[in-house]
């Protein structure tokens, strides 16, 4: 984020909140991965999965966004658009935006991938699946990388493009990467403890890089308001 673009960021307050926020979600990420690895929440996730499973029966409306959704939350779209994106804020001389997107983006995946790895739980297995999925099932990718990718263009056009209609494109981006997990549960490929916990891990790291991003803009204005030229403090005690 550069200084110019700083004007209409949060200040330090903003910046504690991310952080506060984002400890939040990263302790309750951390408490849901304990419960799910003990299989504390296996009861309720079936009860609820098969009462969505059989509700959605006959609602192939329903089942299309979801799958819409399934493709535009997949790794290699969203590696595509965020790749794109950073492409072109580089291009544009937005710096700090283009790193803010990139951290939020490889970091969620790459917290994805890890605890796939360490929980290593099974995916749902219905006899009339809706739709069929790799790997393990802890956190959600999808929901995820939701937070990490498509809240962050949200935000990105929220702050960097002066129009009245980009708050309305930045909730719809919101909205929409939101609304990975749900669609996860219609197809029945995940437990609900799977989409909680990619929530929980997606806010929480993309708040992370907020509040750090926050940091280093006030920072950065703070040394440009003082200027090369002001004594230190040093200087001015002798």
């Amino acid at each position: 984020m550069s200084v110019a673009d700083a004007r209409s960021l949060p200040g330090v307050r903003g910046a504690w909140i991310c952080l506060l926020l984002s400890s939040v979600c990263l302790l309750g990420a951390v408490a849901l991965t304990v419960a799910v690895a003990a299989g504390v929440t296996d009861p309720t996730d079936l009860v609820i999965d098969t009462a969505i499973h059989d509700a959605v029966r006959g609602h192939p409306l329903l089942l299309d966004l979801s799958r819409i959704l399934r493709i535009t939350g997949g790794p290699v779209f969203v590696t595509i658009v965020s790749t794109s994106v950073v492409v072109l804020l580089l291009v544009t001389r937005r710096w700090g935006w283009a790193a803010y997107l990139a951290a939020t983006a490889l970091g969620g995946a790459l917290i994805s991938e890890s605890v796939k790895t360490l929980i290593a739980r099974e995916r749902p297995v219905w006899p009339d699946p809706y739709s069929l999925a790799a790997g393990f099932s802890y956190p959600s990718g999808h929901s995820l990388a939701g937070i990490t990718n498509w809240v962050v263009y949200g935000v990105i056009v929220l702050f960097l493009v002066p129009r009245s209609w980009a708050r309305v494109v930045a909730v719809a981006l919101m909205l929409w990467g939101v609304a990975m997990a749900p669609s996860r549960l219609v197809l029945g490929v995940h437990w609900p403890a799977d989409v909680v916990g990619g929530w929980l891990f997606g806010f929480g790291w993309v708040l992370a890089v907020s509040a750090v991003g926050l940091a280093v803009v006030i920072r950065s204005r703070a040394a440009r308001a003082v200027g090369p030229d002001a004594p230190s403090p040093s200087r001015t005690a002798g």
